[in-house]
């Protein structure tokens, strides 16, 4: 019988070990999830506190970016319009000296120097308004004006250089300057 109590105590201990491991597994299960839950909300505060930090920053650089936008816009408009009454003015100069110069024809003391002077100048104060484009043809426009307000010229290329500035003028720079203010061309 010695052998029955030292077996029935070898299955009570290893019943009650087991048990132990049992609750030993049960109390670091729940402490483990324990933790992870704490864990879990540490991490969720500190990933909507991230979250409400990276949007008051964006709201920022939104912020910034709408005033940038407004100044640009601003800027942009100011340099349009400025641009439409340089462009405007010589046009105006440029068709005044067409004007002059067919008088001219009829006169011969008219004088056209003094408008081309005007016209030449504004140009150059104003170059920095115009593409390559344009100021390559208004320099074309020029070099005949400046023949033509020379008095150098016989009659019959007066009559020449008129024709041809008349059409540059109307035609090929008007057209230029319509590309440029962006305005439709009927032709």
């Amino acid at each position: 019988m010695d052998i029955g109590i030292a077996f029935s105590t070898v299955i009570a201990a290893a019943g009650s070990a087991a048990s132990v491991g049992f609750l030993a597994k049960l109390f670091s299960n729940s402490i483990a999830k324990a933790a992870i839950n704490r864990f879990e909300l540490v991490n969720a505060k500190a990933l909507e506190e991230q979250k409400q930090q990276y949007s008051l920053e964006i709201e920022k650089l939104k912020s910034q970016l709408i005033k940038l936008q407004n100044e640009h816009e601003v800027v942009f408009s100011k340099l349009y319009v400025k641009r439409e009454e340089i462009i405007t003015k010589l046009y105006k100069m440029m068709c005044q000296f067409v004007e002059l110069s067919h008088a001219k024809l009829l006169d011969e003391n008219v004088d056209t120097s003094e408008v081309f002077n005007e016209m030449k100048d504004y140009f150059e104060d104003h170059r920095l308004y115009f593409p390559n484009e344009a100021l390559y043809e208004v320099n074309k426009v020029f070099g005949k004006c400046g023949l033509l307000s020379s008095g150098e010229c016989e009659r019959e290329e007066r009559q020449a250089f008129t024709n041809q500035i008349t059409i540059m003028v109307y035609s090929h720079i008007e057209s230029i300057f319509k590309g440029i203010l962006k305005i439709e061309d009927h032709q």
